[in-house]
């Protein structure tokens, strides 16, 4: 939802298109940062969102139809398989995390000095805890689903941290990745 403009759902909206959003994240904290997000809504004829906590506040803000459509995953490619021995030397670690940066998350990298820690995500670099690991720590900005799935096959501890925009039992899709 953030990163489509208003002006793009109205024109939708004009060609008599049904639009739906569906929030992996609180959008609350991208209107506190973005409020003109919170335009988007007068264009929606659905808002869906991960946790129930922030339907209430959804409503009040205009939002139309708040409703709480949890995340899952796709068993055709979150599955038990066999690795290649090139996939095991690309993705092997102690632990991996393949999420986007958020302080809380980079809090848990001074419990890891002395492992073999992989990162994919988006915003590690910029943080000054990631140059006390060695090269080969941060592994990209992310991967795709077949590469996360087979990455988590490998991986013998995969991180999953949720951040304080999880309120009444929002879980991410890695909640149901991982295990998968």
């Amino acid at each position: 939802g953030e990163t489509i403009k208003a002006n793009t759902l109205e024109n939708l909206r004009i060609q008599g298109r049904r639009i739906v959003s569906w929030w992996l994240d609180d959008p609350l904290l991208y209107i506190s940062e973005k409020p003109e997000i919170q335009d988007q809504f007068k264009h929606l004829d659905v808002l869906f969102v991960f946790d129930r906590g922030h339907l209430d506040d959804l409503k009040m803000l205009g939002a139309p139809m708040p409703t709480y459509l949890p995340c899952a995953f796709d068993p055709a490619i979150y599955h038990p398989k066999k690795v290649s021995s090139r996939d095991f030397r690309q993705y092997y670690c102690d632990i991996g995390f393949i999420a986007s940066y958020y302080p809380e998350r980079g809090e848990l990298l001074k419990y890891m000095k002395g492992l073999k820690v992989a990162i994919w995500g988006g915003g590690w670099k910029a943080i000054p805890e990631i140059r006390s690991f060695p090269p080969g720590t941060l592994r990209g900005k992310s991967l795709a689903g077949p590469k996360v799935a087979t990455a988590y096959n490998i991986m013998p501890i995969c991180l999953n941290l949720h951040h304080s925009q999880t309120l009444i039992g929002g879980l991410n899709m890695r909640a149901f990745e991982i295990p998968a």
